[in-house]
């Protein structure tokens, strides 16, 4: 039986991104958001192209019918992986556009290409030096490259713009090395699909550029491991409250908790066993107070700190309040509706806005919670929807347009690791 180094470079990068799969998924689960589910399901694809193209290397080397059906299945995965990216991106930064229509595009587009690498009559072979030339047929040569670089090159841009603006210096790092990897990979994506071929570089080179890339993931996982910090922020959005159950704006109303919202305290608690917590803030706000009570109690934490204070409470949703969002959607529109609840600076009639919750929310978050990270305070900070919408916007330095985006689920959890408050 041939080996191929081909093969062993892909095992190694098949690790690699096994473990940073699983920190995404671990982000995911702590986030619950379209984006961490996004990334993870992005690197779970490819972690399964390197794995089948590692198997392919390893056990049929020298197998050109097998091979084929190698490059057949990479191809496949490969751009599913980039559709993902293709849902991802305008989530992020283009929300006029459907998420799923770059999906869409991006999925049929790779389902050509794949079927195009199915036609090829080029069979794959094992050269002379241990590497296996794919033997890609031109026209899968031209539009893989288009689906895949297309939507890594935007993604790492993207990222590497928001680490420089984060202002906590774990979270900036982070982001950095996520944008740094996604940049690598178009150099290793540029190798393997043009460079290799158009400059007769030799398919050594593209394995080097896999091996370089496999290292890069690597180094990011263990860099950001434990990183030296002096504190960790923990933001929670209360459990669901009967009037959030009843779809009714709540606002500044004192409801309690749903039957729904106690019994998901139990899992969600499971979330942030083993964190440390040395202080506690949330709103006097019912909703708040219970959230808190019910996570402390099954921490076996009841003895911490807790300051409750109403700049953290709800934005104040004036006429709204207690008005079903469905009623309220039929009698001013989904879009008006949309920029009330998630926009900056637009405020339903006698409500607040988010900047008018901003700027109650965050200088408390300055005076008090700040100084606690920076003394080396653990936080953990319960809240509403809106106070902590504030507080993320300017931790991550997000911009007026972009803030209509985020959102926290009901028990949805940011945790920034080692959140060392830099200025």
């Amino acid at each position: 039986m041939a080996y191929s180094i081909t093969g062993f470079v892909y095992l190694y990068g098949f690790l690699a991104l096994a473990f940073l799969s699983y920190r995404f998924y671990l982000t995911w689960q702590r986030e619950e958001t379209a984006v961490s589910k996004g990334f993870f399901l992005f690197v779970a694809l490819m972690d399964l192209f390197f794995f089948i193209t590692a198997i392919g290397g390893l056990l049929f080397a020298n197998n050109p019918q097998v091979l084929k059906w190698v490059v057949v299945s990479v191809v496949f995965f490969q751009s599913s992986a980039a559709s993902v990216l293709g849902y991802v991106i305008p989530y992020m930064k283009f929300p006029k556009f459907s998420p799923w229509l770059g999906f869409s595009i991006i999925f049929i587009s790779g389902i050509v290409a794949t079927f195009l690498a199915a036609l090829t009559t080029a069979l794959p072979f094992l050269e002379s030096n241990g590497v296996i030339n794919w033997n890609l047929g031109p026209s899968t040569e031209i539009l893989r490259p288009l689906l895949f670089l297309g939507t890594i090159l935007p993604i790492g841009i993207i990222l590497i713009k928001q680490g420089l603006a984060l202002k906590i210096k774990a979270a900036k790092i982070k982001a950095i090395g996520l944008g740094w990897i996604f940049l690598v990979g178009v150099v290793a994506g540029l190798i393997d699909f043009t460079l290799t071929s158009v400059f007769h570089l030799g398919v050594m080179s593209n394995v080097i550029s896999i091996f370089v890339l496999a290292t890069s993931m690597l180094l990011l996982v263990v860099f950001t491991q434990k990183l030296p910090g002096r504190a960790k922020l923990i933001l929670l959005r209360h459990l669901k409250s009967q009037w959030n159950l009843e779809n009714r704006f709540t606002g500044w109303t004192d409801v309690p908790l749903s039957e729904e919202g106690i019994e998901s305290a139990k899992e969600l608690t499971k979330k942030l066993a083993g964190f440390k917590i040395d202080q506690v803030y949330t709103s006097p706000l019912i909703r708040n107070r219970e959230t808190t009570r019910l996570i402390l109690e099954n921490l076996d934490k009841t003895n911490l700190p807790i300051v409750a204070d109403k700049a953290l409470d709800e934005r104040n949703y004036g006429n709204l309040q207690g008005l079903n969002k469905d009623e309220v959607k039929k009698q001013y529109g989904e879009e008006q509706v949309k920029l009330w609840r998630r926009s900056w600076n637009q405020a339903p009639p006698g409500a607040e806005s988010l900047k008018d919750v901003y700027n109650r929310a965050v200088p408390f978050f300055k005076k008090y919670i700040e100084k606690d990270l920076k003394d080396g305070k653990n936080v953990l900070v319960v809240a509403s929807h809106n106070s902590l919408r504030a507080i993320v916007k300017y931790l991550e330095k997000i911009s007026d347009d972009d803030i209509i985006n985020v959102e926290i689920p009901y028990g949805g959890l940011k945790i920034y690791d080692n959140g060392k408050i830099q200025g």
